[in-house]
């Protein structure tokens, strides 16, 4: 039931990321979107094509009201949500974000937050992108990076498999696995607690920079966190947590690309485009996973809007 689904996702997802599990809010935002879609076309009794659209509508426009993204939110429901691009989907896309864009905004001024910042999430700097050694050194990372997503994927399906075996309480129990381990992960570092926004900020040139873990060098905290990001996201995600994904798997993107840039770094590219392929991985690693090359292109582009 559509209100069931609702109601159950909100309370549970705003548990797990209470709970500081490697969690964001775009992937329930989505289902309830979805659902909230599916409960209109019930109460106004609608045929199972426009109750498809309906849903598609309220899908996309959680994700834009979630990420802060109206063109990611349209591109998903062309890309994601129908896998065609016609007219009837430009229509129903385009009126639910702009509808949903709206009414946050109005809520946002309601409360007295601010609303001009919308677009900006994370800030980093230019690169040089006259440079042709640039595109080589943003080849190399892409196919490594992709690599890398390509195993996330495989190891997503093998915990799945794994998780599946577990009987203990009707099954219930491997539940119970996912948020110790979140919390053993959080002990060595909370960067990898939360979808990763903090994380994704502190890697570009103007932040601070990343908290060491145990005053390791910059490489080998990196590589801790984007390992132990990479193994608890698998871990909720193959266990069926109620979590979204989106945010973690930019996070990991984001420092395979900090730990890439060190890389190409030390083969001669300029420090100042470091920010630029850092962006450049992050699309890399949610296209690879998610396999939606647009929205992801289109999602690295509102969240830095650069």
């Amino acid at each position: 039931s559509w209100y069931r689904s609702l109601t159950g996702m909100f309370a549970a997802s705003l548990l797990c990321i209470f709970l500081g599990l490697s969690a964001g809010s775009e992937g329930p935002s989505i289902l309830i979107g979805g659902s909230a879609g599916a409960g209109t076309s019930d109460m106004l009794r609608r045929s199972a094509l426009i109750r498809r659209y309906q849903i598609t509508g309220g899908a996309c426009a959680g994700l834009a009201v979630a990420f802060n993204a109206p063109l990611t939110g349209m591109a998903f429901a062309f890309e994601e949500g129908q896998k065609r691009f016609t007219p009837e989907v430009f229509v129903c896309a385009f009126t639910s974000v702009a509808v949903a864009v709206l009414i946050r905004n109005a809520l946002y001024a309601a409360f007295g937050l601010p609303v001009g910042a919308y677009f900006t999430t994370f800030s980093f700097a230019q690169a040089d992108m006259l440079a042709p050694a640039f595109y080589g050194y943003v080849l190399l990372s892409a196919v490594i990076v992709a690599l890398a997503g390509v195993g996330f994927y495989f190891l997503l399906f093998a915990a799945k498999k794994l998780f599946g075996k577990i009987a203990f309480r009707k099954g219930t129990g491997k539940f119970v696995i996912p948020f110790l381990l979140a919390g053993a992960a959080g002990l060595v570092t909370a960067n990898v607690m939360g979808g990763g926004h903090a994380f994704i900020a502190s890697l570009g040139s103007g932040a601070d920079g990343v908290e060491r873990v145990f005053s390791s060098p910059l490489w080998a905290t990196l590589l801790i966190v984007v390992l132990l990001k990479l193994l608890v996201t698998v871990c909720n995600m193959g266990a069926g947590v109620t979590c979204g994904a989106f945010i973690p798997m930019l996070a990991i993107g984001a420092g395979l690309g900090a730990l890439m840039s060190l890389l190409t770094q030390a083969m001669g590219m300029p420090a100042a485009d470091s920010d630029a392929l850092i962006v450049i991985c992050m699309a890399v690693f949610f296209a690879t996973v998610v396999r939606a090359p647009i929205t992801g292109a289109l999602m690295t582009l509102e969240l830095t809007w650069d």
